[in-house]
C-alpha cells in the first residue's frame, strides 16, 4: 500500500511540473554551488557539492552524516539567493531529491520560504521523508549498504511543490534543510522555480460577480478563523446589476479585532492620472458593535497590505438592524467612491485591491457589488483650498459638524486636535496608517481648533478646523 501511495504522489507532482512557463530559478550545480547562496551548518553534515552522484551522473548537493554516529537531527541548511515571484501565476518549486537511509534512521528534508517584504517571516512549505502522512510527502528511499552509496541504486524522486501561498511576493528565498537522523544522506539536484506569467487586468476594470455560481478564482477569501468568510450571495444584487454580489455576516462569537479579507486580482493602472474606485454596498450594522470596513491595497507585491480607506460600519449602515436577517431592498443600496491618491497609484502596475471586515463581535451584515476601477478627472467640488491640494492634503468638510475626513497619499499615523486655549482635546492613533482616515468630532464643543497630523513618513502638517 505504501508503494502505491508514493507512486500516486509522484504522478501528481509530475502533472504539476508540466506547467513550464517562465523560469526565474534554474540551478543544476554543474558550475558548483552558487556564490549567492547561503550555506549554514554547525557540523560536518552540512551541504556540499558531490561531483558525480547527481541524477545523471553530474554534480549535485549532498548532505551526509559522517560516522561515528552524530546527534539526531543533525544536518544543514542551504538558502537560495533572493528571487521575485511577482511575475508568476501559481509558482511551482521543482527539484530532484534522493533520500538514503541507514539501519539507524531515515533522513528527511524540510523546505521553507522567507518573504522579506512581509517582515522576513519564515514560512514552512513542506516536509519530504520516507513515511508520508497528512503533513508530509512520502517518497521511495534508498537503503545504505555496508559498501557505501552505489550510484546505480539511488532512487530519485522529482518533486513539484506549489508556492501559490507566496504568489505576488516580490523578494523571497527558499530554504532546504536536511535532518539526517543519526546516519543517512540527502541528495538534491535540478532546483527550479517556474510558473505562468501572471494575469493583470487593465483599467477600466469591473467585477460584478454575475458570471458564476461561486466566487471568481482570482478573488480568494482569507479569514482570521473559521467563523465566517466572504462568500457569493446568489439571491441579491445591487440595482442595475444582473445577479449575485459579495456577502459577509459578522457574528457575536467573533473575537474583537479578528479580520476577514477578500483580495482581488492584479490591476494595471498604467496609464492613469487620477485613478478612482467605486462600489455599491448595503450594510446592516450592529448599533453597539458595528465593526469596520477597510479597502486594502498591495502595490508591487510588497507586503504588508495597507488600507486606502477605513471606516466604522455604523457610519456606513444603509438599513436598520434586523438581527442578522438583513435582505437589502433596492433603496438600501448606496454607491461609494474613493479617489485613489495619484502620488501612490497613478501609472502603477501590479496593484491588488481587497476588502477587509474587522469584527467588534457584533451581528453586522455587509453586501458589496459592482466594484469598478477607472481613470477619472480629479474631484474639485469638495471645498479644497489651493494650498491643501498643492500639499496633497485633503480635509472635508471644513467647517465640520461630526466626521472630518482626511486624505494624504503618504498615509496618516496620528491626528491631534488642540483647542484655542492650547489644550489637547483629542488624540487619535491610526492603526493602518491609511491614506484615508476620519476623525469623529461630534462630541466637541463649537469653536476653532488646531489639527496636527503626523504622516507615515514622519512629516507633520498643521491645519485650522472650525466647528460651528
Amino acid at each position: 500500500m505504501r508503494k502505491t501511495y508514493t507512486i500516486l504522489l509522484l504522478l501528481l507532482f509530475t502533472s504539476i511540473s508540466g506547467l513550464r512557463g517562465q523560469v526565474i530559478l534554474d540551478e543544476n550545480f554543474d558550475q558548483g554551488i552558487p556564490s549567492t547562496w547561503t550555506n549554514d551548518f554547525t557540523d560536518s553534515s552540512g551541504w556540499y557539492l558531490h561531483p558525480t552522484l547527481g541524477k545523471n551522473g553530474s554534480p549535485c548537493l549532498i548532505s551526509q552524516s559522517i560516522p561515528p554516529t552524530q546527534p539526531s537531527g543533525n544536518g544543514g541548511e542551504i538558502t537560495t539567493h533572493r528571487i521575485s515571484l511577482l511575475p508568476l501565476k501559481d509558482p511551482v518549486l521543482e527539484f530532484d531529491i534522493a533520500i538514503i537511509k541507514s539501519d539507524t534512521g531515515s533522513p528527511e528534508m524540510h523546505i521553507a520560504a522567507t518573504n522579506f517584504d512581509n517582515f522576513g517571516y519564515y514560512v514552512p512549505v513542506t516536509t519530504i521523508n520516507e513515511h508520508g502522512d497528512f503533513k508530509t510527502n512520502g517518497i521511495p528511499v534508498t537503503t545504505l549498504h555496508s559498501g557505501g552509496i552505489d550510484s546505480t541504486e539511488i532512487l530519485w524522486a522529482h518533486v513539484a511543490q506549489s508556492l501559490t501561498f507566496h504568489s505576488g511576493d516580490d523578494t523571497n528565498v527558499i530554504h532546504f534543510i536536511s535532518r539526517l537522523n543519526f546516519r543517512g544522506t540527502v541528495l538534491l539536484d535540478n532546483i527550479a522555480v517556474r510558473g505562468q506569467n501572471i494575469d493583470t487586468h487593465p483599467i477600466p476594470y469591473q467585477q460584478s460577480f454575475d458570471d458564476s455560481s461561486k466566487l471568481p478564482f482570482n478573488w480568494p477569501p482569507f479569514s482570521y478563523d473559521s467563523l465566517s468568510t466572504w462568500a457569493l450571495d446568489t439571491l441579491y444584487s445591487a440595482p442595475g446589476s444582473e445577479k449575485n454580489c459579495l456577502f459577509f455576516r459578522g457574528t457575536q462569537e467573533m473575537v474583537k479585532g479578528s479580520f476577514y479579507d477578500i483580495r482581488g486580482p492584479h490591476v494595471h493602472l498604467d496609464p492613469s492620472d487620477h485613478p478612482k474606485m467605486t462600489f455599491n454596498y448595503a450594510v446592516d450594522a450592529d448599533s453597539i458593535k458595528p465593526g469596520k470596513l477597510n479597502v486594502l491595497y498591495l502595490k508591487g507585491g510588497r507586503w504588508p497590505w495597507r488600507a486606502v480607506f477605513s471606516y466604522d460600519l455604523d457610519s456606513l449602515h444603509t438599513a436598520q438592524l434586523r438581527g442578522g436577517l438583513f435582505s437589502p431592498t433596492p433603496s438600501e443600496w448606496k454607491t461609494f467612491e474613493i479617489d485613489l491618491p495619484p502620488v501612490v497609484f497613478a501609472n502603477e502596475t501590479y496593484v491588488r485591491f481587497g476588502l477587509e471586515y474587522i469584527s467588534d463581535g457584533g451581528n453586522t451584515t455587509v453586501f458589496i457589488d459592482d466594484i469598478n476601477l477607472f481613470d477619472a478627472p480629479p474631484d474639485t467640488t469638495n471645498g479644497l483650498s489651493d494650498e491643501a491640494t498643492a500639499s496633497h492634503l485633503r480635509l472635508y468638510p471644513n467647517p465640520v459638524q461630526d466626521h472630518l475626513y482626511i486624505h494624504h497619499p503618504y498615509g496618516i499615523r496620528q491626528g491631534q486636535l488642540i483647542n484655542s486655549f492650547g489644550q489637547v482635546v483629542l488624540i487619535q492613533e491610526f492603526t493602518y496608517h491609511s491614506p484615508q482616515e476620519a476623525l469623529d468630532l461630534s462630541l466637541l464643543a463649537p469653536g476653532t481648533y488646531h489639527l496636527e497630523l503626523i504622516l507615515d513618513n514622519g512629516e507633520r502638517i498643521s491645519k485650522t478646523i472650525i466647528k460651528p
